[in-house]
Order: structure tokens, then C-alpha cells, then sequence
């Protein structure tokens, strides 16, 4: 009879733990990439691209209480090899927080790491979204890195978390926030420096 019990005890912890684990992705299905362009000035390639669905509704909660948001976006450049394993060129993390002010009422959107802006102030929420999600113009590598008869590609991914100050916050927030979402990594078509018609 005891041995029953704990079987069945083991089947609906075992059923609980997987509906908590299929949880996140409903919530994490609106977080793609969208939009990965990848040009060239005369001295650098540039990326650019959006993450859709940058601060979910979790998020934007957690912001108007004090806790804020970090979107973070990992870049790479890889040479493709036909016969081998591709080579891994240049990588480039960018990391931005958004944290709302209560009493003046504002979004501020901060640059923490791998790029150097200022800090953006808004009242609006679908601007401080707009703000938080763009790349813009990423210098990923110089030119003369690239050689002209290889074959290059980009590939992004983007992860947000909520920026908690203590870890004992991470226990009040739903497993999806306090852990992070991130995207699948989305892959740029195969790049040239050299054009050919």
C-alpha cells in the first residue's frame, strides 16, 4: 500500500515538473529575432536587427515595482567551410537595461556592455521597448579581417532577464523571469566581401 502511494506521488511530481517546464514557452514564444541585416562600410561589417517581444508582460510588471529588465544580444561571425568545421571570426556581446523611475515616471535605458551611448529617457513604454530591442549599425569586425574569396555568415541570439539586486527577489518571481528567456540563434544567409555576377 505504501509503495503505491509513493509511485503515485512520483508520477504527479514528475507530471508537475514537466507542465512547469513547458510554462516558459508559451511566454517565450513572442521572443524571435527579426530583421538580421548585415552590411559593410569601408572599414568594419555592421550588423543590424530587432528582437520582437523584447519586454513581455511579466517584465513590464516587475519594471513599474523597481526591478529592471536586461535585454542582452549575442553576436558572432563565423567562416563557413565546406569540408570542415566553420571558424568562429569575431564575437560581440551588447547589453542594455531598461529601469523604470516611480516618481518622475520615466524609462531609462542604459548601455552596460559592448557598446557606449547615453543614457536614453523616455515616458513612453513602446519607446523604451523600441530602444532596448534595436540593434543598430553593430560594428562586429573590420574588413581586413575578411578575406575575399571566403564565405562568412552572422548569427544572433538575444536572452532578457529582469536585473535583480538580490537573489533572494529571484524566489518571488515566476521561474520563466528569474531565470531568463532566450531566442533560438538566427543565421544570416552566406556573405562575401567580394561581389560576383
Amino acid at each position: 500500500m505504501c509503495r503505491r502511494r509513493s509511485d503515485a506521488s512520483l508520477w504527479v511530481a514528475l507530471v508537475l515538473g514537466v507542465l512547469l517546464l513547458l510554462a516558459p514557452v508559451g511566454e517565450a514564444a513572442d521572443l524571435k529575432i527579426s530583421n538580421l541585416v548585415v552590411t559593410n562600410s569601408d572599414k568594419s561589417l555592421m550588423v543590424q536587427a530587432v528582437l520582437l517581444g523584447a519586454l513581455p508582460e511579466g517584465l513590464v510588471e516587475g519594471l513599474e515595482t523597481g526591478i529592471p529588465a536586461v535585454v542582452r544580444f549575442q553576436v558572432e561571425l563565423w567562416q563557413y567551410n565546406t569540408f570542415w568545421v566553420d571558424r568562429r571570426i569575431a564575437a560581440k556581446v551588447v547589453e542594455r537595461q531598461v529601469h523604470y523611475d516611480i516618481l518622475t515616471k520615466e524609462y531609462r535605458v542604459t548601455a552596460v556592455q559592448g557598446e557606449s551611448r547615453e543614457p536614453y529617457v523616455t515616458r513612453d513604454l513602446w519607446e523604451a521597448k523600441r530602444v532596448i530591442s534595436e540593434l543598430r549599425a553593430l560594428h562586429l569586425a573590420p574588413i581586413d579581417l575578411l578575406k575575399l574569396e571566403n564565405l562568412y555568415y552572422v548569427r544572433l541570439r538575444a536572452e532578457i532577464r529582469p536585473a535583480t539586486p538580490e537573489p533572494s527577489l529571484t524566489k518571488l518571481l515566476p521561474p520563466f523571469l528569474s531565470s531568463g528567456v532566450e531566442t533560438s540563434w538566427e543565421k544570416s544567409p552566406l556573405l562575401t566581401m567580394s561581389r560576383q555576377r
